[in-house]
């Protein structure tokens, strides 16, 4: 049986494309979610539907106790091979804004996966872990202070993590860029944000999962950063 893959953040979107790709591949599935439990229970019927095992685990990553807890559930519950941070939040803020804006930021886009980070190289001697940043972690744009600090860290210990869990365990992160309109906007914006890049288009959930397919099989890999932004970082 193949190990399972433990996804944080994969009842829609980028999640769900990872869960689904995984799961056609006949890894069992590790499903979190925090409020979308309708989503997660339809993908997660999906996936059975493929005949491959599935369980939904809901926690709320802004709070530790929740992430611990949740680390333990899913470790009891599978043999967990691969685990991809890919839950996150993401609004406007500077360096002014409320405390409180900057803490939960943290909390869910870095501290969570640092916690299960801890916790899976504490569990097990072999495996991958994919972190999923964002391709303007090589910009400044203090418009969105917090979350891009965030992801800053989520890069460095990405880094950091891969150097001291090799060599049995090995750590990358995908960058993505215009992919996926956010929820409130329509492909017209997708569009035009992509038309900034050098490659003039936006990307795919296949490409994505394409990319998390080469970190899988290329194991001479780790401490990388794929950007999946059309070259939008050199801009």
């Amino acid at each position: 049986m193949k190990p399972a893959a433990f996804i944080t953040g994969a009842a829609n979107r980028i999640g769900k494309a990872m869960a689904l790709h995984l799961a056609r591949q006949g890894h069992p599935i590790a499903l979190h979610y925090n409020n979308s439990k309708n989503a997660a229970e339809q993908t997660r019927q999906q996936i059975l539907a493929m005949g491959v095992e599935c369980a939904l685990f809901q926690a709320n990553l802004g709070n530790e106790q929740e992430v611990n807890q949740l680390a333990a559930e899913v470790f009891h519950s599978f043999q967990v091979g691969i685990l991809i941070n890919n839950a996150s939040i993401f609004f406007p803020s500077n360096l002014f804004s409320e405390i409180e804006t900057a803490r939960s930021m943290f909390e869910i886009n870095y501290w969570a996966p640092f916690l299960l980070t801890r916790a899976f190289a504490s569990q097990y001697k072999q495996g991958l872990i994919i972190n999923f940043l964002d391709s303007e972690i090589t910009k400044r744009k203090t418009q969105h202070f917090d979350y891009l600090m965030s992801k800053k860290f989520l890069s460095n210990l990405t880094e950091m993590s891969a150097y001291q869990l090799a060599p049995g365990i090995r750590v990358n992160a995908i960058a993505p860029g215009p992919v996926l309109a956010p929820a409130d906007k329509d492909q017209a914006y997708l569009e035009e944000v992509a038309s900034q890049a050098p490659l003039k288009r936006p990307g795919s959930l296949e490409q994505l999962c394409k990319t998390l397919t080469y970190f899988m099989e290329n194991t001479f890999i780790t401490g990388q950063t794929i950007f999946e932004d059309g070259g939008k970082h050199l801009t």
